[in-house]
């Protein structure tokens, strides 16, 4: 299928660059590091931390471990899971209006919207994490997807100001994409090992807390949320 898709692009798609912005292929553009390209500088460099660490929160890199602790700990069967994942797409549907409607409202205010919305989107999706890993039943899921809602779209303002500090060092919008890309690649092969074996070893004892993975995750929005102070943008 890539083959076809590739060979389609190629013959349909019409190049939209104008002959001088277009460049030669290189092999050395299919770098497994790009994303070093996004540490240049201290401010660019922050944020890029900081989009990494909301990035070991993302709801894609959270699939495995909520199916595990929903079966494990509230004995949740087929069914169950699937009212969950269902209500975990409306929950984003419904935390983009809730993000549109707040930058509205802090731009009337004349205040940073983008600062604000980070750290508002953060310091719920952090809630939401703890919330998660204590729950032991329905009303308690429920609780913490309500929290968590309001954290759907926090990584969007990082995304703006590595746009914007990525294009002062001279990096193009799709080379900041495409780096960025290259980074979160990486955190998407790690976070569900590190989940995993969190889970495990905390379930292996009676002593340690079976929501220990979402713990983890929250203490790692609390560190992007940090290093988008760091950043200072």
């Amino acid at each position: 299928m890539f083959a076809v898709t590739s060979v389609y692009v190629r013959l349909k798609l019409p190049e939209t660059l104008s002959l001088a912005n277009r460049k030669y292929f290189k092999f050395e553009h299919i770098n497994p590091v790009s994303f070093l390209k996004l540490f240049q500088n201290k401010t660019l460099g922050w944020l890029a931390t900081a989009t990494a660490l909301q990035s070991f929160g993302d709801t894609v890199n959270l699939l495995d471990l909520n199916n595990i602790f929903l079966i494990k700990v509230l004995h949740y069967g087929p069914q169950e899971l699937g009212h969950f994942a269902t209500a975990s797409g409306l929950s984003a549907v419904a935390g983009g209006r809730v993000t549109l409607h707040l930058l509205k409202k802090l731009q009337k205010l004349n205040v940073s919207a983008l600062k604000v919305s980070t750290f508002f989107a953060n310091s719920m999706w952090t809630a939401g994490m703890v919330s998660m890993g204590l729950a032991r039943r329905t009303s308690h899921l429920s609780f913490a997807m309500f929290l968590w809602t309001f954290g759907q779209l926090r990584s969007n303002s990082l995304t703006t100001y590595l746009q914007t500090y990525g294009a002062a060092e001279g990096l193009g919008r799709a080379e900041i994409v495409v780096a960025t890309a290259n980074l979160l690649a990486y955190v998407k092969v790690l976070a569900p090992l590190l989940y995993s074996n969190l889970f495990s070893w905390a379930i292996s004892s009676n002593n340690r807390p079976s929501g220990l993975p979402y713990f983890v995750i929250a203490a790692m929005t609390l560190l992007a949320q940090g290093s988008f102070v760091l950043a200072a943008p």
